[in-house]
């Protein structure tokens, strides 16, 4: 177990905050809006499941608007 923001402990974090010496959840990095200001502090755990869903979701959209583009 890791220690993470506000002084909980979780095995499931998907990367650590060098500004605040702590690993960092899901829930806490959409919480404080880490990607949404993009945090040059955060570095991120890639083996976690939470990066590969962004990236696919990521790729999903382009397929989509690559689509969208080749109907107009």
């Amino acid at each position: 177990m890791k220690k993470t923001l506000y002084n909980c402990y979780s095995d499931n974090c998907c990367g650590y905050c060098k500004l605040h010496h702590c690993s960092i959840t899901v829930k806490q990095l959409k919480k404080k809006e880490c990607l949404k200001k993009q945090c040059w502090y955060l570095e991120k755990n890639e083996e976690h499941d939470y990066w590969r869903q962004r990236k696919r979701t990521k790729e999903l959209r382009k397929e989509r608007k690559l689509a969208l583009a080749g109907l107009a």
